[in-house]
């Protein structure tokens, strides 16, 4: 899991998404808060996009695992 920094350049994340693949990790997830998505890399050319609305998903490299995206970017206050 990667997560974007404002001062992260697109050229610095998708060369840690190529060294991670290089490495031979089978997903990469690219969290950018303040859009509030994340990025799953199946490789360096195959993204899927996660908005609030849907939920990471540990596949079959973390079976079970399932996170609703909008827990990533909850700041924990009470809306009420």
């Amino acid at each position: 899991m990667e997560v974007v920094s404002p001062g992260n350049t697109a050229n610095l994340v998708m060369g840690k998404i190529r060294e991670y693949f290089q490495a031979g990790v089978e997903r990469v997830w690219v969290v950018y808060p303040f859009e509030e998505q994340v990025y799953v890399y199946s490789s360096v050319s195959e993204v899927r996009v996660l908005t609030i609305a849907d939920e990471l998903d540990g596949e079959t490299l973390l079976p079970g695992f399932r996170l609703p995206v909008r827990a990533l970017f909850d700041d924990g206050a009470d809306t009420e």
